[in-house]
């Protein structure tokens, strides 16, 4: 049996835990450890490609920087040897040219110059969105509402992503079974 389990902590990303498939792949001894690790991170990958849709989608989409920058990534534990796959905010700088300067913000002379002769468009502003999306997932007590944007994308795609798991490793077993058959 496989479920997934968000992890309990809420922050910048949701961490999800697949249970039963270290039972699994102690039921399936006929197979060596890399090719068992081979199916659970196929596996995986297969289970973040929905979720990673349904979070991107439930993201807020104002300026559409964090809703692009939603990344899945499988993780192992050193301490328990547990696969795990964390959905959240790429840890990248974006770097974002705003098209006008505001009253507060003025150009630069050179900034001015090459604005003049259009070879600037604006300002450039970089952003990181893991360093802000559990402001937005969460929401701030001075005014930013929470969206749970992280919860509701995998509220929305658990049980596409668990069949996307299952279609995985049954296609990991059977890649397996006919390597062995034929060495």
């Amino acid at each position: 049996m496989i479920n997934l389990t968000p992890s309990k902590k809420p922050g910048q990303a949701i961490t999800i835990r697949v249970t039963g498939a270290n039972d699994l792949a102690r039921k399936l001894g006929l197979f060596s450890k890399s090719v068992r690790n081979k199916g659970v991170k196929a596996a995986l990958k297969a289970m973040g490609k929905p979720i990673v849709k349904a979070v991107s989608a439930e993201a807020p989409r104002d300026t559409k920087i964090l809703s692009r920058n939603i990344k899945a990534k499988i993780l192992k534990s050193k301490k328990t040897k547990d696969w795990a796959l964390r959905v959240g905010a790429q840890n990248k700088k974006i770097k974002v040219i705003r098209r006008m300067f505001s009253k507060t913000r003025k150009a630069t002379k050179s900034a001015q110059k090459k604005l003049a002769a259009g070879k600037i468009r604006g300002y450039e502003a970089y952003y990181n969105p893991s360093k802000y999306s559990h402001l937005v997932s969460e929401g701030t007590a001075r005014g930013v509402n929470a969206t749970h944007y992280l919860r509701k994308g995998l509220d929305a795609s658990r049980s596409a992503a668990i069949a996307a798991g299952i279609d995985s490793l049954k296609q990991s077993v059977r890649e397996a079974a006919s390597q062995a058959a034929t060495a």
